[in-house]
């Protein structure tokens, strides 16, 4: 297959209802932490490869019990994607256990590309797995093992790799020696990327109740297979007895096969997915170059600076002004008028400022802008309570919001909508997170006071955010008028 990759074009975009190639390849890929982007999104861009073959094993690791069971029993699942009305299905996967150490290793001593779909906070400690699995491939005698893997690095961050690099050093280091853990991590491929596709997995629950469904369904059908008989023909020379035996042996090897088709041709849906098909990634691994769905990219960070702030950002300040509202999914917010033109109208804002910070981008920025608006359009179940989740961590310095915000300021730029965006943040985490008065007020003077803009723009702005969020409230209790100790531990 390397031989003929040379001669052989290179496939467009797929369409979403194209299908997957027939034919397999030789590698075996995996995907590191099977949530809704690994599974519901990577396992597509896994599954579509080059167009023209697809690896022969996904393996896909998962903690979650009910997830794993389910997709091995049913040897497939299915990605729903309410916007066409259209379910995917992805096969040729194995669910494998995250706490089975041999498992793990497996996957790294075998796959030739492995996503990781971690979020943040899960880094650390996966990177001792990582670093054993590749201690291991380098420790082992099969020369296929010592081929370099492509990681791509799924994590809804600026300057990902760094922190995962920074991570694996720092497992490896702790059960080998320093040498040997430069050497690891310089012959592997670490690419960052960036994923502008909103993915929402079912929860138990709705798993739970829609494998009842399929339990009833399947009982049902072998419940109506039984009542079946099965006619041998008359020329058999067989006795009244061997006649009974095959009679037996034969229902009972074509019900279950029936069976098994049967569970194998029943969708077991488990994601519902938006349509954008394109993954950007960092142009650092040959085995990159022809797969189809991927837009390989010199310069990931200013793709990734977009994503934090035009999609990231806009999402976040769209999901508490809804929250506001009483509004508890995305895609129904959007269809109140007085949202909608909001969340257009920041968009538009944000747009202005990202289009200098990144000008060889503008292409790209309005294709992805476009994108998230047309996500949130239709995103019926992308619930607010999930987008607004952690809101001081994403009004932090230099973060979605803040970082557009002093973008804005320092280019004297419009900035009203992102400061209401901020002032809706904040007022979701006092009202729905019961967050107290003096940590946000903590908050917002120690995040302001790390912005490079001068000391009146800084007051300006603790101006507008003060008295936007008394605004909200309907409450001039809420207040900003801190004793000198107190001012100074919010600066702390």
């Amino acid at each position: 297959l390397n031989a003929l990759d040379q001669y052989i074009p290179e496939m467009g975009m797929p369409q979403l209802q194209e299908p997957f190639p027939q034919s397999i390849n030789q590698l075996t890929v995996g995907i590191h932490g099977f949530g809704a982007i690994g599974g519901g999104y990577i396992a597509q861009v896994l599954s579509h490869w080059d167009g023209f073959t697809r690896p022969q094993r996904i393996l896909a690791s998962t903690r979650n019990r009910l997830y794993l069971e389910s997709v091995n029993s049913f040897g497939s699942y299915s990605i729903r994607y309410g916007q066409s009305s259209y379910d995917e299905r992805i096969e040729n996967l194995t669910v494998i256990d995250a706490d089975n150490e041999q498992h793990m290793l497996e996957m790294y001593m075998h796959s030739s590309l492995i996503a990781l779909c971690l979020p943040e906070q899960a880094i650390a400690s996966e990177a001792r797995t990582i670093a054993k699995g590749l201690l291991a491939r380098f420790m082992s005698q099969d020369t296929q093992q010592h081929e370099p893997i492509t990681f791509l690095i799924i994590l809804n961050k600026v300057c990902a790799k760094y922190l995962v690099l920074k991570n694996i050093r720092e497992a490896l280091l702790e059960i080998t020696d320093e040498d040997i853990a430069e050497h690891i991590l310089s012959e592997h491929y670490f690419c960052d990327t960036v994923v502008n596709r909103m993915v929402a997995k079912l929860s138990d629950q709705a798993l739970y109740r829609q494998l009842n469904i399929k339990h009833r369904l399947f009982k049902q059908y072998q419940s109506d297979l039984n009542e079946e008989a099965i006619e041998l023909s008359d020329e058999t020379a067989l006795t009244e007895k061997q006649e009974q035996q095959m009679t037996d042996c034969l229902s009972d090897m074509r019900g279950q096969f029936q069976a098994g088709q049967f569970l194998q041709n029943m969708d077991l849906i488990l994601f519902h997915s938006e349509t954008d098909m394109p993954i950007y990634v960092e142009n650092r691994s040959p085995i990159l170059s022809k797969m189809r769905q991927m837009i390989l990219v010199e310069q990931i960070s200013d793709i990734q600076i977009i994503k934090n702030r035009l999609w990231n950002g806009c999402h976040a300040m769209t999901a508490w002004y809804a929250s506001m509202h009483g509004h508890d999914m995305i895609g129904i917010a959007l269809a109140d008028a007085k949202i909608k033109k909001y969340v257009e109208q920041l968009v538009e804002e944000v747009k202005l400022g990202l289009a200098n910070i990144v000008p060889n981008q503008a292409k790209e920025l309005d294709r992805m802008a476009e994108s998230f608006l047309h996500s949130c359009r239709s995103a019926y179940k992308d619930t607010c309570e999930r987008v607004a989740r952690d809101p001081l961590r994403k009004l932090s310095f230099n973060e979605r919001v803040f970082g557009s915000l002093e973008n804005h300021i320092q280019q004297q730029l419009p900035y009203q909508k992102i400061v209401q965006g901020a002032i809706y943040g904040y007022v979701y985490a006092l009202k729905q997170l019961e967050i107290e008065e003096l940590e946000i007020v903590q908050h917002i003077r120690k995040n302001i006071e790390m912005m490079d803009i001068n000391t009146s723009q800084k007051k300006a702005v603790l101006d507008m955010l003060y008295q936007g969020i008394q605004a909200e409230l309907h409450d001039d209790t809420f207040s900003y008028d801190l004793n000198e100790n107190q001012a100074k531990s919010a600066l702390v």
